[in-house]
């Protein structure tokens, strides 16, 4: 059974969701500026920008957080001494894939403003958001680090300091540019790299300090043992991820030209994309924050169970994180629900976007449950198989985005995003109640 009496997992859990929540308030803070300041096809624009980069952004990762949780989890618990060795591994292929990432998006935004987008308006984002790839992917080394590590503690300041950073500088530097949307939109992503690196500066620190605490522990050559491989743990992560948001981000660049297409004009085809996705769905998802940090947290813990050959454990581990999990849920989606309308005044000042959190709040159960449940597959080393899931889950909302918003509109959307939920949802419960002997 999960030790929720044991203290440093207990101080990590509660710091981590209370941060979480924190980092979450200030990204929707960040979200009404952007969106009261650009307006909602501005925050549409921008959204597409956002989905491009994510493609960048998943090359610059490729993986490695996910890999260093479990290598140093495992490590840990068989052979400490290996720890720095792995760190170095880690650092190594982060630089490698950061800076190709960042090369590529870089050269490439012209063709994509031109050519993917339509829009030349997004080649200077593009740009300026390229040049923080590397800040945020060596980030991530030492994020899954301190998760694994169990010091929730540390990982999460930098990822404060880089929120309350990027606030600041965004807001300073929209206010001295021109009021037109590429001057806006080129500001926004300046902010976030001035950002991305006040957190890489952070956490370089706090890693610094951890590694002379843990100097006793971190020698080279435990007991003979050899240092773990990285890449077949990274590798697999990275390429179904590519797939993922590689389909993700196509999808995305479709939306605004089919909702075009079912008789919307330009601006508001933007405007109602971004609407929903940029407006609606950072509130339906705020309460997600604890969700995925009990998500990462129990990445480690399952890995270390598995390690030691405690399948029981695993099981009752599984079996509380769930039902603990669908209370949360079923309250945030009764919540959301009853308090749409007062959250879209709140926000935004409009009716329009509260029409959209209530109808989404019925599917926030299977959303949230499905985070937690591939947390858990991930911890069981079922990482493949989720991130085979969430392809064929993007290629079939690719598939569905393309047959339906031309003839339904902005309620073909709505459909797709309804019927992959459930979906994706389903396969992976599946599979998580087969390897864990669930009834």
């Amino acid at each position: 059974m999960l030790n929720l009496k044991s203290r440093p997992l207990l101080r990590s859990t509660v710091f981590l969701t209370i941060s979480a929540l924190a980092l979450r308030g200030l990204g929707l803070a960040f979200q009404v500026v952007i969106s009261n300041r650009i307006g909602a096809s501005g925050t549409g624009l921008f959204s597409l920008v956002i989905s491009v980069y994510s493609l960048a952004l998943t090359v610059a990762i490729s993986g490695v957080r996910y890999a260093v949780t479990r290598l140093v989890a495992e490590q840990e618990t068989l052979a400490p001494g290996n720890i720095p060795r792995v760190m170095r591994k880690c650092f190594a292929y982060a630089l490698v894939f950061s800076f190709a990432a960042g090369f590529a998006l870089y050269n490439a935004a012209e063709v994509i403003g031109r050519y993917w987008l339509d829009d030349l308006r997004v080649v200077p984002s593009l740009r300026i958001m390229s040049l923080g790839l590397p800040a945020i992917s060596l980030s991530s080394v030492i994020g899954g680090y301190f998760t694994a590590m169990r010091r929730a503690v540390r990982g999460s300041v930098d990822q404060i300091v880089e929120q309350v950073s990027m606030l600041i500088a965004t807001v300073a530097l929209i206010n001295s540019v021109p009021q037109t949307l590429d001057y806006q939109c080129a500001a926004i992503s300046l902010g976030a790299v001035i950002a991305d690196f006040c957190g890489f500066f952070t956490s370089c620190g706090l890693y610094y300090f951890d590694k002379r605490k843990e100097k006793r522990l971190h020698r080279d050559g435990s007991a003979g043992i050899p240092a773990p491989k990285l890449l077949p743990v990274a590798l697999p992560v990275a390429m179904t991820a590519y797939a993922r948001v590689a389909l993700t981000t196509i999808q995305h660049l479709m939306i605004p030209s089919g909702l075009k297409r079912s008789g919307l004009n330009g601006e508001a085809a933007l405007a109602a994309y971004g609407q929903l996705h940029a407006m609606a769905f950072p509130i339906v998802m705020f309460p997600a924050v604890i969700m995925s940090s009990a998500a990462e947290l129990i990445v480690p813990e399952l890995t270390a169970a598995q390690a030691a050959g405690r399948t029981l454990k695993v099981r009752n581990i599984v079996i509380r994180v769930m039902k603990l999990s669908f209370v949360f849920a079923l309250i945030c989606a009764g919540l959301l629900f009853v308090l749409s309308n007062q959250l879209g005044q709140l926000f935004y000042k409009s009716d329009e976007v509260g029409r959209y959190i209530r109808m989404f709040s019925p599917l926030v159960v299977v959303m949230y449950l499905d985070m937690i449940t591939d947390g858990m597959l991930k911890g069981l080393g079922e990482q493949v198989y989720t991130m085979g899931v969430n392809i064929l889950d993007s290629g079939v909302s690719l598939l569905l985005v393309w047959l339906t918003l031309p003839i339904w509109g902005l309620n073909g959307y709505i459909f797709m995003v309804f019927f992959t939920e459930l979906f994706n949802f389903a396969l992976s419960i599946k599979r998580l109640r087969r390897f864990t002997k669930l009834a």
